[in-house]
């Protein structure tokens, strides 16, 4: 830390302004009008509620299937026509799609 007060003071005054300026930039504080194309929050909350409600939807449908995919078995109901690979009668577990 000390080698870099050191540089850092040693430097000419602008220098020394560029390495304390904070890195972010900061955001505008005042109320932006709105321009062209862009619309209020007020405009656009129905759309986006609807978009969060299909994708809690969405998501819950899709965990349903997952749950259901763990729990499906598959049985053979008909004799294959090739050698059998596992033992007659055997449950297989499904693992997924």
């Amino acid at each position: 830390m000390k080698e870099f007060e050191a540089a850092a003071f040693a430097a000419d005054p602008a220098c020394r302004r560029a390495l304390s300026r904070p890195r972010t930039v900061p955001r505008d504080q005042g109320v932006r009008e709105n321009t062209p194309g862009t619309r209020s929050f007020e405009e656009v909350k129905p759309k986006l509620l609807a978009e969060q409600r299909e994708q809690v939807q969405r998501d819950a449908f899709e965990g349903l299937i997952s749950d259901l995919r763990k729990q499906a078995t598959v049985r053979v109901l008909y004799k294959p026509e090739g050698p059998p690979s596992s033992p007659p009668g055997e449950v297989i577990p499904c693992r997924g799609f």
